[in-house]
This record gives C-alpha cells, sequence and structure tokens, in this order.
C-alpha cells in the first residue's frame, strides 16, 4: 500500500492512494502460478498527464492496457481517478541447456488481465466496463534472473498485440 501526497506548483495537490497484492503457487518445479491484484484512486487536482501513470511498490508503469497493466488492450487505453487491475498467469519452465559457457532455459506462460477505470468527470469514450485481455508467451531465461519476454495478447478492442520485454509482468 502507498501514499503520495503532492503539491503542485501554483498551490494544486492531489492525493494518489495505492494498493498492489501479488502472490506465487508452485505446483511442481517447472509449473507456477503467479497473480497480481492492483487498485487506485486519485484524489484532488492531479494533472490529466499524469493520470496515465498507475503506481507500484516496485515502479510506476503506463496506464491501463499494454504490456504493464492488461495485455490485450491498448497501451493507455483508459484513464480515471480510480482504477483496478487483476493479472493470472500460468508459468512453465522448460528444458535448460548450455549455450557459450552459460546456463538458458526456455519457457512459456499463459494469461488472462482484466481491468477497469471510474472518472468522477465522466470518462465516456467507451472506458465505463470491464477490459480484458488473453493469450500467451514464450520465454527465454540467461541464468536466473535475465529475461527475454515475448507475449501476445488479444482483447477485444484492440485485436492481436505482441509485447516484447524484459522479465515477467510481475
Amino acid at each position: 500500500i502507498a501514499w503520495q501526497g503532492v503539491v503542485l506548483p501554483g498551490g494544486d495537490a492531489f492525493t494518489r492512494w495505492t494498493g498492489t497484492l501479488r502472490g506465487y503457487l508452485s505446483l511442481d518445479p517447472s509449473l507456477t502460478v503467479a497473480a497480481r491484484v492492483f487498485g487506485e484512486h486519485i484524489e484532488g487536482a492531479m494533472p490529466v498527464a499524469m493520470l496515465s501513470d498507475l503506481g507500484s511498490s516496485f515502479q510506476d508503469f503506463g496506464g491501463l492496457g499494454g504490456a504493464e497493466s492488461v495485455r490485450g488492450v491498448l497501451w493507455q487505453r483508459f484513464l480515471g481517478r480510480t482504477r483496478a487491475l487483476s493479472n493470472l498467469e500460468v508459468r512453465w519452465r522448460g528444458p535448460g541447456f548450455r549455450f557459450l559457457g552459460a546456463p538458458w532455459q526456455l519457457g512459456a506462460v499463459g494469461f488472462v488481465d482484466a481491468g477497469r477505470v471510474w472518472d468522477d468527470r465522466g470518462a465516456g469514450d467507451g472506458a465505463a466496463g470491464l477490459h480484458w485481455g488473453k493469450g500467451g508467451g514464450l520465454r527465454v531465461a540467461w541464468g536466473q534472473s535475465f529475461i527475454i519476454a515475448a507475449d501476445f495478447g488479444h482483447g477485444r478492442e484492440a485485436g492481436l498485440q505482441t509485447y516484447l520485454k524484459l522479465g515477467h509482468m510481475f
């Protein structure tokens, strides 16, 4: 849980309340279920440009939609003063091998992501309701912590989206 109070030039101020819960369950050495629930509410005069940032205990990430929040929904597609999202992944650790003297491992992931925003100023533009995506991805790990991820998410509004990044989403 995080709290952020900011006073902007000109005297405007806002408060951001953020909560994140992550959990991991190893079903066996090669299969892990990972889940995240995130919620945030903003009070006061937060600049519109900052509405696209979702606070996090690790790092801030772009708004609802995209590689860090709801895959299958366009990046920062939905903005609002109150937002919630959840992610569910099944992660499979595949075979390991050595390449150039270093340990490597292949893997795969299946996921379902969902999120929603609320805005007291009238969100419009179809923002109301639950937005979700589903898909899968491939992982290549070099050692224990360097992970190259390629995810393919599909959502109703955006169709098929491709995401390349380093590390897991959470």
